[in-house]
Parts: structure tokens; C-alpha cells; sequence
């Protein structure tokens, strides 16, 4: 340790920082375990091109948006308290790849939406289309990126068929995404192919 007040000041907050960040890594892990823990890996991989990706029974107890860490790629699982709807698309953004894990879900013109924390842009869930591209303003990183982006043409998120089936299973594909007006409204899986 360092010697002197301050030294031993110095050394206990390394320490506790050093704690709470292994706290902090722990429940992270945690949390990205939930959706994988709750998925039977027998039942995991569907033979008609349906993955069951998480249950919204065990799930979404303590937050609504869910990281899905799969084989190809990332992506998010987001329920809709106010329906129990779940939507699966990539965690990043489209403006700047920003992971969307701590987006603001809202209700948006047609219907269910996410914000992104670090630029604003706001999405439709169901579809993925572009609400809002990078409005700036609010502070001055918000304004800096909004610039930035003023003269770029939207880019909409991908928004994947999602179901829910009696048991809470959540399956999704990702051999197409949803067109516009297209949803899923927690139908059967049979109703969605």
C-alpha cells in the first residue's frame, strides 16, 4: 500500500472500486444469462426454422429489455408491459452502432418504440422504421452527433418475426424481418410462417 493519510485513502477506494466493478461484472453476467438460462437447449433449435429465444414468465422480471447473445450475433428481446408483446432486433443502433440495452421504450405513433440514450433516435419496434433520426439537441454531445447525421438518410432498424407461445416460450426467426404494417402480435407459430 502507499504510505501517509491519503495513501491509505487512495488504497481503500482502489479496493472498493475494484469490488463494486467485480459486483457490477457478476450481475451483468447474470443478466445475459437470463434469456440463454431459460431456454431448453433441446428445444432451443426448432425444425421449422423458429429459435426459441427466452420465456416471458422467467425473463423479463426485473427489466423489460433483454440482451440475446446468439450465434449470429446480438440482439435485443423487448417486452411491451402494457400488452406482454415481445420484439426481437439488433442491441445497436443504426446511426451509431450504440447498444440500445438501457434504451427508454415508449409509445409511439403506431405503436410501440424504443429512444436511443445516446443520440435520441427513436424506432418503431414493430416494423423498425425510423421515427426520429438523431434529433440533436438536449446537450451538447446530443447536438454534436445530431449534426453530424443531419444530411444522412435514415437507416431502419431490423425488426424480426417474434411469437409467444402458450407456455411463454419466445420464438423468433431470423430468415426475414418485418415489413411495414407486417407485427407479429404475439401469435402462434403457425399463424406467423
Amino acid at each position: 500500500g502507499r504510505k501517509g493519510m491519503l495513501g491509505q485513502t487512495l488504497d481503500s477506494e482502489e479496493g472498493g472500486g475494484k469490488k463494486r466493478r467485480e459486483a457490477k461484472k457478476a450481475e451483468k453476467f447474470a443478466q445475459q444469462q437470463s434469456m440463454a438460462a431459460s431456454v431448453d437447449p433441446a428445444a432451443a433449435k426448432r425444425k421449422d426454422g423458429w429459435l426459441a429465444v427466452g420465456n416471458v414468465n422467467t425473463d423479463f422480471k426485473e427489466k423489460n429489455i433483454k440482451l440475446l447473445e446468439l450465434a449470429n450475433g446480438q440482439f435485443l428481446a423487448l417486452r411491451w408491459e402494457e400488452t406482454g408483446q415481445v420484439f426481437v432486433v439488433p442491441c445497436a443502433s443504426t446511426a451509431y452502432q450504440y447498444p440500445m440495452i438501457d434504451g427508454e421504450l415508449f409509445f409511439g405513433p403506431t405503436g410501440p418504440a424504443i429512444r436511443v440514450p445516446l443520440d435520441g433516435t427513436e424506432y418503431d419496434l414493430t416494423t423498425g422504421a425510423v421515427i426520429t433520426w438523431c434529433p440533436g439537441g438536449g446537450n451538447p454531445v446530443k447536438a454534436m452527433l445530431g449534426a453530424l447525421k443531419k444530411a444522412a438518410d435514415p437507416v431502419p432498424l431490423k425488426s424480426y418475426p417474434t411469437a409467444v407461445e402458450a407456455d411463454g416460450t419466445v420464438v423468433c426467426t431470423f430468415t426475414r424481418t418485418n415489413a411495414a404494417g407486417e407485427g407479429f402480435a404475439n401469435r402462434s407459430v403457425t399463424d406467423a410462417q
